[in-house]
């Protein structure tokens, strides 16, 4: 039901002389005879016909009274309803709220099993590792250590026709990482090259490891990709058994050093800027190259190939993003744990930013990728 005040267009706190003089006003607005047509007559006889209903109430005091209790009393009814509402709607959205804050925990709670989880198997993996790398160092204990032979080289037979090249590595301190810390490594040996299709495949083929990759044919001197930091692992403890020596994958030190040498320069060759000359990288080459394709110029000073571009470079560490400050200044072994493990060396893909000898990279120890490889060390 229109609202009387709104009729006669005044405030609900407008005086008796108020609603009189805008009473007569809409009457001699609103009269018959100032509207042409028949429609506007019969419309104006409507609306005067309002207007003096509205005035019967409010030009009377009594009837005026009453009206506005009435009207009070449906507004506070209003009003009461329009609270409820609100605090119904306030109470479901609070509800909402509970609800969408029980979900977001319960989603968090998993979440964190799930890392919990994951940190569990990746210490299990880890703790089994470094028994392993016990048992393999223990059952080559009887062996004499690889001494440097000719050029400081040292072949390794792995299988017939099947051979692993190592350099010599000798001890001393090298300037690591960015920064260039002085650090102390004992002797070592590390593979020439990244390990082949020919050299995987021949593990694959004594061992039976359960590999669902393909193999590329007819490139047996490439290196060898979509190989995950465990299957590194598993050809190395292979290559050990196969060989009698302590194969293992190269501490991320290690292959820092041999990259390097022992005067901090930022690529194996040098100072001077990578080139098609020097390496395989930023897709000159559409792809993967063979191993030594770029020796000698390309060369570590030990005489490492490769150490830049073609294939990153599995390391047996952990990942850690405060690794360098923490390790000691002698033989630094990576973070005793963790979710990813540390490659280097950058890949035919990348450009001469992320093939410098001291960029890290890293990734879950089950991860597999086309530029993605690995070398050996003893």
């Amino acid at each position: 039901m229109k609202d009387l005040y709104d009729i006669l267009e005044v405030s609900s706190n407008a005086t008796l002389e108020n609603i009189k003089e805008q009473y007569r006003f809409l009457v001699q607005a609103w009269h018959p005879d100032k509207f042409p047509s028949d429609t506007q007559k019969a419309k104006a006889e409507e609306k005067i016909k309002e207007i003096n209903g509205a005035f019967a109430v409010l030009g009377n005091p009594a009837k005026r009274a009453e009206y506005d209790r009435e009207r009070n009393s449906q507004a506070s009814s209003f009003v009461r309803e329009e609270q409820e509402r609100r605090g119904r709607e306030q109470a479901e959205a609070a509800y909402r709220y509970e609800q969408e804050q029980r979900d977001r925990e319960a989603q968090a709670e998993a979440a964190r099993r799930r890392a919990e989880e994951e940190f569990q198997r990746a210490e299990s993996y880890n703790r089994r590792w470094a028994e392993q790398q016990n048992q393999s160092t223990e059952s080559f204990t009887h062996r004499p250590r690889p001494t440097a032979s000719t050029g400081d080289e040292l072949v390794l037979s792995l299988a017939p026709g099947v051979d692993l090249l190592m350099v010599h590595v000798r001890a001393g301190a090298f300037l690591y990482g960015e920064r260039k810390w002085r650090v102390h490594l004992d002797e070592y040996w590390i593979g020439k090259h990244p390990v082949t299709n020919a050299q995987f495949s021949a593990f694959l083929k004594a061992s039976r490891y359960p590999y669902s990759e393909r193999i590329p044919f007819s490139k047996d001197d490439y290196p060898v990709v979509n190989v995950s930091w465990e299957d590194a692992f598993a050809f190395c403890s292979w290559a050990a058994r196969a060989s009698g020596q302590a194969v293992r994958l190269p501490t991320e030190a290690e292959w820092e050093k041999a990259a390097r040498g022992t005067d901090g320069r930022p690529y194996p060759w040098g100072e001077q800027a990578p080139n098609s000359y020097l390496c395989n990288y930023n897709m000159a080459n559409r792809g993967h190259t063979p191993v030594l394709k770029f020796s000698p110029q390309g060369d570590s000073p030990y005489g490492c190939s490769d150490m830049a571009g073609n294939v990153w470079e599995w390391t047996a560490d952990w990942y850690a993003d405060s690794y360098l400050n923490q390790n000691p200044r002698a033989n630094p072994k990576g973070a005793y744990s963790g979710q990813s493990r540390v490659f280097r060396g950058g890949s035919w893909h990348d450009d001469d930013w992320f093939i410098r000898s001291t960029y890290r990279n890293w990734d879950p120890p089950k991860s597999r990728s086309d530029i993605l490889g690995f070398r050996c060390a003893i």
